[in-house]
């Protein structure tokens, strides 16, 4: 079942945030399902949901500009333990963001298809290993 960005980041209710302003800055297939984005764009969609610059976002990941700017464009995408511990940064589920950096990943290798991902118990040592500041 596709998730909903309703329950990824705040609604009009919250922020004032207009369709108008959605419709220009949300890329076209986040707008409605999360299983449509790539990592990088469902990253940069929550940032401007959240009107936030991109210095400002990056900071509160654990980040550079620069690195955030990468992934939100494509042009890196996150080991897996980065995208657990980025997942556990804006408190998103972690197979969530897992699922879409796979997919990623394996896109580049010319191989496109859908993962889902289901986490044991989550290692303790993840979040220690998995320091957001590279990209």
């Amino acid at each position: 079942m596709p998730t909903s960005l309703a329950r990824l980041a705040p609604g009009p209710e919250e922020c004032d945030w207009s369709p108008r302003l959605e419709r220009t800055f949300m890329p076209r297939k986040c707008r409605s399902d999360v299983e449509d984005c790539g990592f990088g764009a469902l990253l940069k969609t929550i940032r401007l949901r959240e009107r936030l610059a991109l210095a400002t976002f990056a900071q509160r990941l654990g980040m550079t500009a620069a690195n955030l700017c990468d992934l939100e464009q494509g042009r890196k995408v996150p080991g897996p333990q980065r995208a657990i511990a980025i997942a556990r940064q804006l408190g998103l589920a972690e197979e969530l963001l897992l699922s879409l950096a796979l997919e990623n990943q394996l896109a580049r290798k010319n191989i496109h298809c859908r993962v889902s991902v289901k986490l044991r118990q989550p290692s303790k040592d993840i979040q220690h290993k998995a320091g957001v500041s590279h990209a």
